[in-house]
């Protein structure tokens, strides 16, 4: 698909319509939650202070992320997408990196190295230093943060030398 195709637009780019028809159903089905939320919501206490705000707010964002039923494959990146369409998840992403979009297969950045990190993912900043830092001491494996990293860049060198070689209008 091109990027001047008029079925593709900015907000397919975030997620491919055809991406919505792989990933699984929500963890929490809508009923499920309504009877979650109920009890929260009714509850006085949780408007007195700010430590149950706090508490509310965390509350609300695990029911969200259990309704979100792109939080596994994020979580999990294809591994998470249910066996009968893993086929149809490499696929897409084969294609999107055709077009120079390239996803993290394996979901979210920080589940490249789940086990090399002992700090918390609450502190971005200080986690993505400590990654950064554990991915060099480890060095390459097969299908790793390296190689990804390596697709990107064999990419857009190929592009910048199409784009040398492409006569001049």
């Amino acid at each position: 698909m091109s990027l001047k195709s008029p079925r593709f637009s900015a907000r397919a780019a975030i997620v491919p319509p055809r991406f919505m028809t792989i990933v699984s159903t929500p963890d929490l089905s809508p009923d499920a939650a309504i009877s979650e939320l109920a009890p929260i919501l009714r509850d006085p206490n949780n408007w007195k202070d700010l430590n149950q705000e706090a508490s509310l707010k965390s509350k609300l964002i695990r029911i969200i992320e259990r309704l979100n039923r792109l939080a596994v494959v994020k979580r999990c990146g294809v591994a998470g997408v249910p066996d009968e369409r893993k086929q149809e998840a490499l696929s897409l992403l084969k294609d999107l990196q055709e077009q120079g979009i390239f996803v993290v297969p394996r979901g979210a950045l920080e589940s490249w190295v789940p086990t090399l990190t002992t700090t918390s993912r609450e502190n971005k900043a200080l986690w993505a230093t400590e990654a950064a830092q554990k991915i060099e001491d480890a060095g390459r494996c097969p299908n790793d943060i390296w190689d990804f990293g390596n697709g990107i860049v064999v990419y857009i060198v190929k592009r910048l030398a199409e784009s040398v070689s492409a006569p001049q209008a």
